[in-house]
């Protein structure tokens, strides 16, 4: 069926449940923030040059020879307009305006083991299933076929499932990859996965085209301990040929190796990443855990490698 779903005040968009696609959220006004660098200097540990770097993380472990950095950016600073030397492809207007609003926060991470500060995005109590926080948006200056992301990231200890749980999305211009942290509550296992969705989001009709199914993996996120995620997304050859292939790590662990994916484009220069979303969507509609959320919880980014070729 369809349903209807809201990102923090987002845009009205009509949706293939269980799917939610990832419309520009516009979160609820907050106290404006008065400077986008936390105190990570506490940590004791310098922040990454701000320009993009072609030195991938020794952790970022798994990407393929040949690939071409596209950024290399630790979260320890919110970008806006004022924000010096910015990587390039992040679209700083929509990160801005969600960190004034309190989106999301810059937090120390002394224990992440790729950068000094984070990205924090909260889910307080009483936010509703079927939505969440934004973050920050990045498209890459150069489109490939081939994109391998890394990035670090944390549940809350305490973190309470809805079961599934967006960590952001990839999408291409014929679709979407939903990345997903599934389980229930706040003790089951958060095992990672993706919704594969074809389908342009803001089609003149307001209508988005279903999802292909999940593609499920052996990775598992544990709540309260930074994880080193790595993907590979190899599109296919040409329209609708079946040599596509998504692979999934985590700390250097393989536990997704999907093959023979068909994905639909208009032409072959359409099977290349476009962007990538960081939101962080609670749950799909009410959910095994009810209306809302019962128990605070956070989720946090602390570094973004993306590669291609």
């Amino acid at each position: 069926g369809l349903a209807t779903v809201t990102v923090l005040g987002a845009r009205p968009a009509t949706l293939a449940s269980p799917v939610q696609a990832a419309p520009r959220p516009t979160p609820p006004v907050a106290s404006p923030v008065a400077s986008p660098v936390s105190p990570v200097a506490s940590t004791g540990r310098a922040p990454a040059p701000s320009g993009a770097s072609s030195a991938r993380p020794a952790l970022c472990a798994n990407e393929p020879a040949g690939y071409i950095a596209q950024t290399n950016r630790d979260m320890s600073t919110a970008y806006l307009a004022s924000t010096p030397n910015r990587q390039p492809g992040w679209l700083v207007p929509d990160e801005e305006y969600y960190y004034k609003r309190g989106s999301f926060t810059i937090v120390p991470a002394p224990d992440d083991p790729l950068s000094p500060g984070a990205m924090q995005l909260a889910y307080p109590v009483g936010l509703a299933g079927g939505t969440g926080p934004a973050g920050a948006y990045f498209a890459p200056p150069t489109r490939t076929r081939f994109t391998y992301i890394c990035m670090s990231v944390r549940y809350s200890a305490n973190f309470e499932g809805n079961g599934i749980t967006k960590l952001g999305y990839v999408n291409w211009p014929g679709g979407s990859f939903i990345l997903l942290a599934a389980g229930a509550g706040t003790t089951a296992p958060l095992g990672f996965g993706m919704y594969i969705n074809h389908g342009a989001f803001y089609l003149s009709n307001g209508a988005i085209k279903p999802h292909t199914g999940n593609i499920s993996s052996s990775l598992r996120f544990t709540r309260g301990r930074w994880g080193v995620l790595e993907m590979l997304f190899e599109m296919s050859s040409g329209p609708g040929i079946a040599d596509g292939r998504i692979r999934a790590w985590l700390d250097g662990a393989p536990g997704m190796n999907a093959t023979g994916y068909a994905f639909p484009a208009a032409s072959t220069a359409g099977l290349a990443m476009a962007e990538l979303r960081l939101h962080a969507i609670w749950g799909g509609g009410a959910g095994p855990r009810g209306c809302c959320v019962t128990v605070p919880g956070t989720f946090e980014i602390g570094h973004v490698y993306v590669s291609g070729k």
